[in-house]
């Protein structure tokens, strides 16, 4: 069940990031009735949090990085506190109060503080940085696939590979 649980939760935040974000949001709800924060989900909050706000209920998705927040507070967990922040401050913005873009601007305040006092690297980079790696993961599997099949159509495969790939990586800079 637990297992079943944690698919059900993937599936909804799936839902969430493409076109469906109101379904995936009742998906997420419906695979876990209580919901509450436990730390292990505290990445998900904020597609969660995202995905109120995208169905059109800014109110329920504060709601719920408000609890996050206070479950870091009280854990002393604030691994994922910049990002949660972001989060909050697009919500507020979504909702549109004669105050939120100050308080919007204050989150994001808040966020970059805390990300440049984590150190943390940009999305651009570790964006970058996995694409290298998946393409450098596709050579390697295009080898590894020569040595598993000689035949011809492979000799003539590889190449057209090589290319796609190559064609990537150097659109990738």
């Amino acid at each position: 069940p637990m297992a079943r649980t944690a698919l059900d939760i993937c599936k909804g935040l799936v839902f969430i990031l493409d076109d469906g974000p109101s379904e995936g949001v009742g998906i997420v709800l419906r695979s876990n009735p209580n919901w509450r924060v436990p730390m292990d989900t505290i990445v998900f909050c904020s597609l969660l949090a995202e995905g109120y706000g995208a169905a059109g209920d800014p109110c329920a998705g504060l709601d719920l990085l408000d609890e996050v927040l206070d479950v870091g507070l009280a854990t002393g967990v604030h691994l994922w506190d910049s990002d949660l922040l972001r989060a909050k401050g697009d919500l507020l913005r979504q909702r549109g109060a004669p105050c939120a873009a100050s308080q919007a601007e204050d989150c994001y305040l808040e966020a970059i503080g805390i990300a440049r006092g984590q150190e943390a690297k940009t999305l651009e980079l570790r964006a970058r940085r996995d694409a290298m790696v998946v393409f450098f993961l596709g050579f390697f599997l295009v080898l590894t696939h020569f040595l598993y099949s000689q035949s011809m159509f492979t000799a003539f495969a590889m190449p057209l590979s090589v290319w796609g790939l190559l064609t990537a990586l150097v659109l990738a800079h």
